[in-house]
């Protein structure tokens, strides 16, 4: 599933997180179930993908804004 950027940048704030770092706010939504976070053998970040929930989350945070 892809997001565009606007999407992305609400997402965070929609779900409670403030305008933290964006590895603090990935952080945030791994632990909420939202995504997952592959990381390199250096420990990096490689790859976030959405869970199945966190895409359900999108989808709500979309209508909400489209119904404005």
């Amino acid at each position: 599933m892809s997001a565009s950027h606007q999407d992305l940048g609400r997402a965070p704030a929609a779900l409670g997180f403030g305008k933290g770092s964006v590895s603090t706010s990935l952080q945030g939504l791994a632990a909420k179930g939202l995504v997952t976070i592959t990381q390199t053998l250096s420990g990096k970040a490689a790859a976030v993908d959405l869970t199945a929930e966190g895409r359900t989350q999108v989808l709500v945070v979309n209508k909400a804004h489209t119904s404005r």
